[in-house]
């Protein structure tokens, strides 16, 4: 061949032939590696991967390629390979090469015609074509062309021969090849179901939004941010359904015919839809979700092939099954693809069906052009190419005969299909314009003409690309959506014309959410969850189906960090429903089609949820649920797969149908693995030696299944079978061992054992936490009580007692067995005591008549106080005051003030209020103290009268000083409950207002992994305490000393500044300047809170004094002056450098502060400040430090808003350490492995490798916008030389040494110069210049001392130095150098003993 070296050389390969070097769509290659063609290779179990890319375009483009190149080489004329390189100067005729950037030049050897063919024939398949077919290409000549032209019509033939495609042996049988038959129509009607994939990763959640009406919004705004869909963005449309959390969503104005389909009723949304194999929170879906989640190839198979274990080893997809499925039942099923294929149309190949792949610009046909002519010349050989590809014999080969019948059918179809597609008008052809119009055309044209092409039922695939939008991904999706308009507004007016909208289902989908948050380059990420749209003239349209996100925030129960949301619903609980209205409902189809759908249990819709003509019902649910507890002995230790779990509930389906006919749904909701050894081992001896026995730890897998089982209500086999525990334990036991109950292996099983499991310890129906919806009518009493009452008496009384009192208590004429462990809500009036009395556990409101004798105290105290002391003090304290209080004081202070004063008070009343005040539940007495406070309080108690409510209920908190309950949201006090937390018809902003202004007496409440008090209580509080203590006991009771030493986590604002105090004393002693900082800081503190207007400190809010006179210290003075300090080091500088803290829970609340003090800090306000602080230090503060003040100079630096709680890295958004709270719940569980006290120590262990990047990244992700500057990180390795071998090729000092050497510092960086150029460039043509560049004078010796290396060509051991032996010049770069002669000879000539001698 020539080449003329002209560039691009090939172009659109993988478009033309389906592959191409360095154009692999994925590690997956270019076909499946188990493909499967039809026919032969299906039934002999033989896969040929390379055929997958066979398809109605490709076998033309590949025939067309070749031809083009004899023809007139290497060019895009013609159908060619090449591209388009030189102006079109007309179709230029056969030989004529001026358009192509090379051409076939080869010149055959041989004397004659046969000769030269044979000889080209050798060369292009290796000697498979035998001399008889020869020799009727020789004879198909025409006789009157030239050697050349004969040439060049050998070459076209031989391209369409399955020798040259395949590496068979071809035998002939003189057959014609007949075009495979297509498969008749029934009577079946129509239907198509046609999926456009938005390649990339759509951003579907500002194509469905909440409306700006919606409280939702604000959630949504906020976490957006700069993506957010702003109001005149928006198309609302209404919602129905009271479980979504609004009335009014909208669709993004960009594509208008969304709206309409969604409100004409042909249109809805699934929301928050992806692919999931299981059910999962956020507690485990990262060990229950094994695929790789984020990634474009992954989830796009995923999306595609709907079946996440592919148990039956086909990578089929949902949309091949269906097909499958109907093919089976003897349909006419086509399979098409749009200028390509997925993985979502292929089936099973054993079937015989390929893909038919169109381009978007119509059927392609194989090109008339011959040699001789322009016009329809290729009918001359036509001929010829069927002789090539004719039927052949038994004895050739596989791959040879699918090339023939592929060519075959390709040419025969293409042509049978290029005639219905022109002759097929379209109603609206001009709309069908751009990258999906023009698909959608071919799709309207190929429906229109389904009788014609004899179909029953059609699938389509097309897809549209440009949705990864990790930049300005706003302004990508606002482009992208008016070409998606118009293709879809085209299909569906064209499909409405043509009375085919009530035939299709439409899908528009993608494979990936992506990120809520915005990242650092106005772009979103790859996220999980999304919004697919589904529409068609039967579509049960104006709904959103599946839950859309209650929050965007993180703390949602679906996000599982920046606005990744896990998934609400699966792709089968979609494709479920679509399968139902394509005519597949029986249970055997539907595991063919949806292989995966009993892991969602009933959480899947049908098209009774999808469509308006939909009748099918999930077989197994019937609102009758039950959760089981799962136990068993495993071999080894670790957690069930996705595969071992299906086969457990598999198995448990079984159970239940064998021996309840119950029919079931299962899934293992989740997992825990324990590992248990035996400590009590004993000691044996052996050989005299005694020694510890060791025995093997024993592994056990405990879980919870959900089951949910469909029963007659008349019978309850069901029920009874799933709650006898030893029953279905023991059939458990059986199908997942193979060991029968009785020891045996010979009884029948379901087939679904596993060699994991060695014993079934536990399979039992767990005890409800709520009443049941549809509650069972069992003949027996339930063995364990309802945590909640019954509504109405049982029947049959449980056999233990309730926990809770029942609504309706039964009366019984005998007193119970069991007292009850709450009073009665309705107590005996009767005076006479009762001749069976019950034991209380709670104390009598009256004294007993007939007191107990007992000397032991009681466990429960008595409400009313005796009328003498007790010998022996209560275990619990009186609720109401003594008459005559003890004599000694009490280690622990009364929760109730004492009715009489106290005859030895204090002498040192506290100059501070307590931080944890006691709250009185009664007034203080008419007595008067001993020594009365000098002033009033400031939250009197009152008397609240007899109708204090025992409890608030529902995490409220009762007040004495308002008397009333302090209720948490979204519950409010309800007056027909004595003001109980019951009601939630709440006043405007009760719960905004509820502590407004509180200081030292704002309740507690769990904030992230600790407990925090403050004037606002979050939304997602569920309960408020009195005190920190309380709140660690009831939220975090089994690590109550962890939550009450760790800090909560909220956000505060570090507001850096330095003041330049003129006159200052700097050569105090240090313990002075250490006190005077405190009292600089007490009045920075005071004078700001009181003066700047709107601040509001709290009492948590403070300021930071870190430098004073050079010194770098720790003083800390909080609103409530209180003060801690600690000096380090000393020298002399009037500067103070300081830092105000302010706490808030919103960091919106922080930014208005950091506001606040920027307009204040300047001007006039600035100096009349500044006065003030200076007059305050002077009058209050006695140290010698700060007396000789004359003037203070002020000085912003910076602001930050981080937390206060501890840090935990900030994987997939911010990549540092942050300290906001927002931390995983998993982190919160295992506070001691995964959170730091300290950004240092954070950065150290999840940023090792780039420890001051992290720092870095910390301040610039916390600072507030436009102010100050990031503080400087020390980099001890900004002066240290390293080699930089990518620039100047020297040891340089720069500070930008790659990552690595600044990691492992020690190991690559130097202190001197010489040390780095001795080290890498030792060598004497390389050690010269690199001292040199360095501004270093060479060296006179060699650089490195005592380094021997291999004189080779000698073979001798030498010194690196000039001069006399034992120098033997300096080394170069390649050798290898040793500190000794001695392991010189050692390492490389052991072989030569004169070698130390050399």
């Amino acid at each position: 061949s020539h080449d003329r070296n002209i560039y691009p050389k090939f172009d659109g390969m993988y478009s033309k032939v389906g592959q191409m070097a360095h154009e692999s769509p994925d590690q997956f290659s270019f076909f499946l590696h188990d493909y499967q063609p039809p026919g032969q290779f299906a039934q002999s179990k033989l896969s040929t991967p390379p055929s997958q890319v066979l398809t109605l375009s490709t076998t033309i483009s590949t025939v067309e390629g070749f031809f083009s190149m004899v023809r007139n080489g290497l060019t895009w004329i013609g159908g060619g390979f090449g591209g388009r390189v030189f102006p079109y100067n007309g179709y230029p005729s056969a030989g004529d090469f001026s358009q192509s950037v090379g051409y076939l030049s080869y010149v055959p050897d041989g004397a004659t015609i046969s000769e030269k063919v044979a000889h080209i024939a050798d060369l292009l398949t290796s000697g498979r074509m035998s001399s008889d077919v020869l020799a009727q290409i020789v004879a198909s000549f025409d006789a009157g062309a030239s050697d050349e032209m004969k040439i060049m019509v050998a070459q076209q033939l031989i391209a369409t021969s399955p020798e040259f495609h395949t590496t068979n042996l071809v035998n002939r049988d003189g057959s014609p090849r007949e075009p495979t038959p297509i498969p008749p129509r029934t009577a079946d009607p129509y239907q198509a179901i046609v999926v456009l994939l938005l390649r990339g990763g759509f951003d579907s959640f500002n194509v469905l939004a909440p409306h700006s009406t919606c409280s939702l919004y604000r959630s949504f705004r906020n976490n957006r941010e700069l993506l957010v869909l702003q109001p005149d963005e928006m198309l609302s449309i209404t919602n129905d359904d009271p479980d979504q959390p609004c009335e009014t969503f909208s669709v993004n104005s960009a594509i208008p015919i969304m709206k309409e389909m969604y409100d004409n009723g042909h249109g809805l949304f699934m929301a928050n839809i992806g692919h999931l194999a299981k059910p999962v929170t956020k507690g485990n879906w990262f060990t229950e979700t094994k695929t790789h989640l984020f990634s474009h190839t992954t989830m796009e198979r995923e999306c595609q092939l709907v079946d996440a274990f592919q148990e039956d080893g086909w990578s089929t997809g949902v949309l091949g099954r269906m097909l499958d499925v109907h093919q089976r039942n003897g349909l006419s099923v086509v399979a098409n693809g749009i200028s390509g294929k997925g993985p979502i149309v292929e089936g099973n190949p054993s079937l015989g069906r390929t893909v038919d792949v169109i381009p978007a610009r119509g059927i392609n046909t194989l090109s008339r052009v011959s040699l001789d002519t322009n016009n329809d010349g290729l009918s001359a050989i036509e001929p010829m190419m069927e002789y090539l590809n004719q039927d052949t014999s038994m004895n050739s080969g596989l791959f040879a005969n699918f090339w023939a019948q592929n060519l075959i059918d390709t040419i025969n179809r293409t042509e049978y299909l290029s005639a219905l597609y022109t002759s097929t008008s379209l109603q609206y052809p001009h709309l069908f314009t751009g990258s999906v119009g023009e698909k959608l055309g071919v799709v309207s044209k190929m429906i229109i003409k389904n009788e014609e092409r004899s179909v029953n039922r059609d699938v389509f695939f097309l897809d549209m690309g440009g949705y990864d939008g990790h930049g300005l991904s706003k302004e990508i999706l606002q482009g992208n959506l008016p070409v998606l308009n118009r293709g879809l507004t085209a299909f569906y007016r064209e499909m409405t014309y043509q009375n085919m909208l009530d035939k299709i289902t439409f899908v528009v989908m993608s494979e990936f959410g992506r990120t809520i948050t915005p990242n650092t380059s106005y772009g979103s990420d790859h996220a999980w969850g999304g919004n697919a749209f589904v529409f068609g003239g039967q579509v049960k349209g104006g709904q959103i189906l599946g839950p859309y996100p209650k929050s965007f925030d993180n703390t949602d129960e679906t996000n599982i960090g920046r606005g990744r949301l896990i998934p609400s619903i699966s792709w089968e609980s979609m494709w479920y429903g679509i399968a139902n209205w394509y005519g597949i409902s029986k249970f055997e189809e539907m595991n063919v089609v949806l292989p995966n759908n009993g892991n969602f249990g009933c959480q899947l819709f049908t098209d009774k949820d999808m469509y308006t003509v939909g009748n099918n019902t999930i077989s197994g649910c019937n609102d009758r649920a039950v959760n089981l507890k799962m136990s068993m002995f495993l071999k080894e230790p670790r957690y069930l797969t996705g595969l071992e779990q299906k086969r457990i509930c598999k198995a448990a389906i079984a159970a239940v149908a064998k021996n309840a006919n119950v029919t079931s749904r299962c899934i293992v909701v989740d997992q825990k693995i324990i590992v248990s050894y035996d400590y009590n081992r004993r000691l044996t001896t052996v050989n005299g030696t005694r020694f510890l026995q060791t025995t093997d730890p024993t592994y056990e897998v405990e879980g919870t299944v959900s089951m949910d089982y469909q029963e007659d209500s008349t019978n309850q086999t069901g029920s009874e079978y799933i709650e006898n525990v030893e029953a279905f334990t023991a059939d458990m036991s059986q199908e997942l061992t193979g060991i029968c109950t009785d020891g045996t292996s010979t009884c029948e099983t379901s087939g679904n054992t596993l060699d994991l499991v060695a014993q079934v310890n536990l399979f039992e129906a767990d005890v409800s936490d709520s009443p049941s919806f549809a509650p069972s009518f069992s003949s027996r009493p339930s063995a364990l009580p309802s945590v909640m009452p019954s509504v109405a008496p049982s029947r049959t009384p449980s056999v233990s007692p309730s926990d809770v009192p029942s609504n309706i208590p039964s009366k019984s004429s005998q007193p119970s067995s069991e007292p009850t462990k709450e009073p009665s809500a309705e107590p005996s009036v009767s005076q006479v005591p009762s001749g069976s009395p019950t034991k209380s556990y709670q104390p009598s409101d009256y004294p007993s008549v007939s007191p107990s004798e007992s000397q032991q105290p009681s466990d429960y105290p008595s409400l009313t106080p005796s009328i003498s002391p007790s010998d022996k003090p209560s275990l619990s304290p009186s609720e109401s005051p003594s008459d005559f209080p003890s004599t000694s004081p009490s280690d622990v202070p009364s929760t109730t003030p004492s009715l009489a004063p106290s005859s030895e008070p204090s002498d040192h009343p506290s100059l501070n209020p307590s931080e944890s005040p006691t709250i009185s539940s009664m007034p203080t007495p008419d007595d008067p103290s001993a020594k009365p406070s000098a002033q009033p309080s400031s939250r009197p108690s009152r008397d609240c009268g007899p109708y204090v409510p025992e409890r608030c209920g529902n995490g409220g908190l009762w007040s004495p000083y308002t008397c009333e309950c302090l209720c948490v949201a979204p519950y409010c006090p309800n007056e027909i409950t004595n003001g109980t937390c019951s009601s939630t018809t709440c006043p405007a902003n009760y719960h905004e207002t509820l502590f407004e202004g509180c200081t030292l007496d704002c309740p507690w409440f769990k904030l992230d992994s600790s407990c925090a008090s403050a004037s606002v209580v979050p939304e997602e509080a569920t309960a408020i305490y009195s005190s920190k203590n309380d709140c660690c006991n009831g939220q975090f009771a089994g690590d109550v000393s962890g939550c009450m030493e760790r800090p909560a986590g909220f956000s505060v604002l570090k507001y850096n500044a330095r003041f330049t105090m003129s006159g200052i004393d700097c050569k105090t002693p240090s313990s002075d300047r250490a006190a005077a900082a405190g009292d600089i800081a007490r009045a920075v503190i005071s004078k700001v809170c009181s003066t700047v207007p709107g601040l509001n400190c709290g009492r948590n809010d403070k300021i930071k004094i870190t430098k004073i006179c050079g010194s770098n210290v720790d003083v800390e003075a909080s609103a409530s002056s209180s003060t801690r300090r600690r000096a380090l080091q000393t020298s002399d500088d009037e500067v103070v450098e300081f830092t105000i803290l302010l706490n808030a829970i919103a960091q919106e609340d922080l930014r208005q502060k950091d506001a606040l003090l920027g307009q204040y800090f300047q001007g006039t306000n600035l100096n009349n400040l500044l006065i003030a602080i200076k007059n305050e230090i002077l009058a209050s503060s006695a140290t010698r430090t700060v007396q000789t003040i004359t003037t203070i100079y002020y000085e912003f630096l910076n602001s930050f808003i981080s937390g206060l709680g501890l840090y935990y890295p900030a994987w997939g958004s911010k990549e540092t350490c942050l300290n906001d709270g927002m931390q995983q719940e998993y982190m919160n569980n295992n506070p001691d492995a995964w959170l730091y006290t300290t950004l240092e120590a954070c950065c150290d262990r999840y940023y090792s490798w780039a420890t001051n990047e992290c720092l870095k990244l910390h301040y610039e992700a916390t600072m507030v916008s436009s102010s100050g500057a990031v503080p400087i990180i020390f980099d001890p390795t900004a002066e240290l030389y390293y080699p930089d071998w990518l620039n100047t090729n020297t040891c340089v000092n720069d500070g930008n040494a790659p990552q690595y050497m600044k990691v492992n510092y020690e190991t690559w960086m130097y202190v001197t110069l010489f040390d780095c150029c001795k080290t890498y460039y030792g060598w004497n043509d390389a050690f010269t210049p690199c001292l040199e560049a360095g501004g270093v004078n060479p060296p006179t010796k060699a650089p490195i001392e005592d380094s021997w290396y291999v004189d080779w060509a000698n073979f001798k051991c030498v010194m690196s130095c000039e001069g006399p032996s034992p120098c033997g010049g300096f080394h170069k770069s390649w050798n290898i150098l040793h500190l000794s002669k001695a392991v010189c000879c050692e390492e490389h000539l052991s072989w030569k003993d004169t070698c130390l001698l050399d």
